[in-house]
């Protein structure tokens, strides 16, 4: 409780669930006005765009993303804590340097795997294989993940 006498919130969820919280609320969105034209849905469309593009971190949200892996041994393992702070566990990660190709910057951008991801996509690199199509199918821990190459979607 604050000194005013209102009660606090508690700390705010990690950022993946304040995704959800956000993606949710979108898709329960019911339109209350005017249906906007598609130029005005694409430019409001460039505010998330360009979030995108800012963030320093890639995830596979909407299920398939192709990502090029242009340095093999660019990757960084440690041990990372998962769960409620009262029952937290540690799990290694493993942290690769990509680029998303669907973005229009070519930065250097982190990818976040679990250590059986990891191992499927270190599989790939081995073979020679650098531009990488990962699906993800399923959620929480029934989620699962398939590591094909691909040809480059860029010239």
């Amino acid at each position: 409780m604050s000194s005013d006498g209102t009660t606090q919130p508690a700390a705010t969820a990690p950022n993946a669930n304040l995704e959800r919280t956000r993606a949710t609320a979108v898709a329960r969105a019911t339109p209350k006005g005017p249906v906007l034209s598609q130029e005005e849905i694409a430019k409001l469309d460039a505010i998330t765009e360009q979030r995108k593009k800012e963030q320093n971190y890639v995830q596979i949200e909407d299920k398939t993303r192709v990502l090029f892996f242009p340095n093999a041994t660019d990757f960084v393992m440690a041990e990372k804590a998962f769960g409620s702070v009262k029952d937290a566990k540690t799990s290694t990660r493993v942290t690769w340097k990509v680029i998303d190709p669907n973005l229009d910057a070519q930065d250097l951008k982190e990818f976040t795997t679990s250590l059986r991801l990891g191992e499927d996509i270190a599989a790939q690199l081995k073979l020679g294989n650098k531009v990488l199509q990962i699906t993800r199918k399923g959620t929480g821990t029934n989620t699962e993940y398939t590591v094909v190459p691909t040809e480059p979607e860029w010239t």
